[in-house]
């Protein structure tokens, strides 16, 4: 839990170390800036980058997006674009390498010994072997190479050798020596203390190659010797002189007798020796061997890769060479031309030149036919690319032309539309005022009548109550007075209303005729709208067709793209098993290395065992007064089990050297397969790439061409002929709906 949670931490450590520093912007022109801010923003999902523009006019804010800060900078300085769409300018400094701690495993007395016998009996072999030649690699310590062979090579490596078997080693052989041979320390043969503080600086390679059940037998094999060394044998008791004559003879005997299976068994052990050099020295053969075919194989695919561009060049060369011979066939039959005419007028004076006369128009009749073809196959091609550049021209404008009618045609029917149906709504919209205001004035007039009519109606019931006063002479003429006032009231009022009524009916018929019109005008209207209609869906359908046959062309390129994706992927598992070789043959060399220096070894052994064995020749006699038979033994005990171990390690190690270079030669059949397949699958690719692109920008601008309609184009900034992005500020270039950058800066 503790490993969970310190995790966070980490992550924000490492980004509060990215702020600050220098970025640069691919996408927006390589503009450079520094990093204020690296995170999540509320509005937008992914982790974005807030940056300070160096340039004041080019950035959109000043750190902070919808009313929420999230750091300082000057206005119109800051910008947020998507983490992934930064470089760094001066990028963190690497992480310090830590090296795995080499175990300096001194080796023991008893290694050492094995490994300048092993030198001493290659001597005489490396006066004859040539030189080897340097490789360029550099080649690793043999304890570093030892680390990263097996587990258990690497495990013997940090183990240290135990102080009773190194006492054990050291206390063998010189403590004899010093006891009982003190001259053999004063010979010109060296010592075996003195090989064992030779062999310190040889390198540990062989100890780790041994089987474990090897080094036990060696452990329990020297306190044996070492028991045996020191045991003095008693004194013998005084015998009679013919039992110690007798027991001479008997000793001299079997002496003669150890002294020549000694000598048998050393000459065997010797050709043992001899022939296990041989052995060594034809795998080192066949190891130098194998480099130089490698090396080989390298260079050949080098120069198939040379033979490759030549080869191209060649063709170029040799297109050239094509149209220069058609020149010269041209100028060939100009000048045909002119000799026939000479040979014409010469044959017009030799009558006798006829079968050379045939012989040349035959000549110049084939020639004629081979120029005539040669021009014939030439004009075709040209005649068929330039047809087909114009039948594509032809397309295209012709799309364009029917695209730019059909949105103008639309934008007029459309405009043309809003004219009439504005013109009717306000008509009617007259005609119902007008109505409107005929009725209120008809009800205001009605109200007035009804007014004057009580009005008359409360004169009446006063001249009435008058009448009932006034003398009955004058009640005749009052009534006479108020029905002639009354009828003149009336026939006025009638007549003045008719008159308003016929005034509102023909107002009525005229907006009857007018409202009939705009109907007529509108249904018209409606015609061609859906005739527009019409037209426009015939030319979406055949710009659905044309984005079908888009798209199925771009999943076929998408498809080549995955497959390229593939190829590419098959190539980067090439280029790394290419590596995992490399280091295969570095390893190689240095286990090649090594073997040279355990031949040079095996030489300096040989060399001091055969010293030794004169030695010990020399001094048979001593030896024997004191239990020179049982040293003997042991040393030769000794020198069989080192034989056979240096015997062990080399048949591993021959192992080991067959499986890497079967595994390396593998994989250079794999990387000369892959080469030439991944170079014509990146050239398809780019191709299908750049085809892509040409598609995607033609059906862009058909979609754009499609959608815009001209009040989008006549806002403030916008242009119908130009291009203008709203993101970028920028004209001529792309629109906004084709912005790079739409989704990653605001």
């Amino acid at each position: 839990m503790s490993r969970i949670l310190k995790l966070p931490s980490l992550k924000s450590s490492s980004e509060d170390d990215k702020i600050g520093q220098r970025v640069i912007l691919p996408t927006l022109d390589n503009v450079t800036g520094t990093l204020r801010y690296l995170g999540p923003i509320d509005s937008k999902q992914g982790t974005w980058a807030g940056i300070e523009l160096d340039d004041v006019t080019l950035g959109k804010n000043d750190g902070s997006v919808q009313g929420k800060k999230y750091f300082k900078c000057a206005p119109n300085s800051g910008i947020f674009i998507a983490s992934n769409k930064i470089t760094f300018i001066s990028p963190p400094s690497p992480p310090v390498a830590i090296t795995p701690s080499v175990s300096t495993k001194r080796p023991t007395k008893k290694s050492t010994l094995k490994k300048v016998a092993s030198q001493s009996k290659i001597a005489p072999l490396r006066k004859s072997t040539p030189p080897i030649p340097t490789t360029k690699r550099s080649i690793q310590p043999p304890a570093v190479k030892r680390l990263t062979q097996t587990p258990s090579s690497s495990l013997r490596t940090n183990q240290t050798p135990s102080p009773s078997n190194s006492s054990l080693k050291t206390s063998q052989t010189p403590s004899y020596k010093t006891s009982q041979t003190p001259s053999y320390k004063t010979s010109s043969t060296p010592s075996l203390s003195q090989t064992s503080s030779f062999k310190t600086s040889q390198t540990p390679s062989y100890k780790t190659s041994q089987t474990p059940s090897q080094q036990p037998k060696r452990l329990t094999r020297t306190p044996s010797s070492e028991t045996t060394t020191p045991i003095e044998t008693p004194p013998p008791p005084s015998p009679s002189p013919a039992a110690v004559a007798a027991a001479a003879a008997a000793a001299a005997a079997a002496e003669q007798k150890e002294k020549e299976e000694e000598q048998k068994r050393i000459n065997e052990e010797k050709q043992l020796l001899y022939d296990m050099l041989e052995k060594v020295q034809r795998e080192r053969d066949s190891l130098l061997r194998e480099m130089k075919n490698k090396e080989t194989a390298w260079e050949r695919l080098l120069s198939s890769k040379e033979s490759l561009r030549l080869q191209v060049e060649d063709n170029e060369v040799q297109c050239k060479r094509l149209s220069h011979e058609l020149e010269t066939i041209k100028l060939e039959k100009q000048r045909l031309e002119e000799d026939v005419k000479e040979r014409e007028a010469s044959i017009a004076k030799n009558v006798r030149d006829d079968e050379r006369q045939v012989q040349d128009k035959r000549r110049i009749e084939r020639l004629e036919a081979l120029v005539s073809d040669l021009q014939q196959q030439l004009e075709q091609q040209q005649a068929l690319q330039v047809q087909r550049e114009r039948e594509y021209a032809g397309t295209v404008e012709q799309m364009r032309k029917e695209v730019s009618s059909t949105e103008a045609m639309t934008a007029s029917l459309e405009k043309e539309c809003e004219d009439m149906r504005r013109t009717g709504i306000e008509a009617v919209r007259a005609v119902e005022l007008s109505m409107t205001e005929l009725k209120e004035q008809h009800a205001r007039e009605l109200r007035e009548k009804e007014a004057h009519i009580e009005h008359l109606g409360l004169v009446v019931a006063d001249l009435k109550h008058k009448q009932s006063t006034l003398f009955d002479d004058d009640e005749l003429g009052i009534e006479e007075k108020l029905k002639e006032m009354n009828n003149a009231y009336q026939g006025d009022q009638r007549h003045r209303l008719e008159e308003q009524l016929e005034l509102t009916m023909t107002e009525l018929d005229s907006e009857r005729h007018r409202i009939k019109a705009l109907l007529h005008d509108i249904e018209q209207l409606k015609l061609e709208l859906t005739q527009s209609r019409q037209h426009a869906l015939s030319i979406e359908q055949k710009f659905q067709n044309l984005q079908t046959d888009f798209e199925k062309e771009l999943e076929d390129k998408r498809r080549l793209v995955e497959e390229s994706d593939h190829a590419f992927e098959a190539q980067t598992r090439a280029e790394e098993e290419y590596e995992q070789m490399k280091l295969s043959k570095i390893t190689l060399e240095k286990q090649h290395g090594e073997l040279l220096e355990a031949h040079r070894q095996l030489e300096q052994e040989h060399s001091k065992l055969m010293d030794e064995m004169l030695a010990l020749e020399s001094q048979e006699a001593a030896h024997l007064e004191n239990g020179g038979d049982v040293v003997l033994q042991e040393k030769c005990k000794r020198l069989e089990a080192e034989n056979k171990s240096q015997r062990d390690s080399l048949s591993v190690k021959d192992e080991q050297i067959r499986k890497l270079t079967k595994d390396v030669n593998q994989l250079e059949a794999l990387v000369e397969n892959k080469v030439f397949g991944d170079s014509e699958l990146e050239e398809q690719l780019e191709l299908e790439k750049k085809k892509v692109i040409a598609l995607e920008r033609e059906l862009n601008q058909i979609k754009y061409n499609m959608m815009t309609t001209p009040k989008e184009l006549d806002k403030y900034g916008h242009n119908s002929s130009r291009l203008y992005c709203e993101n970028c500020d920028e004209y001529d270039d792309h629109n906004t709906q084709d912005c790079p950058n739409q989704d990653e800066t605001f």
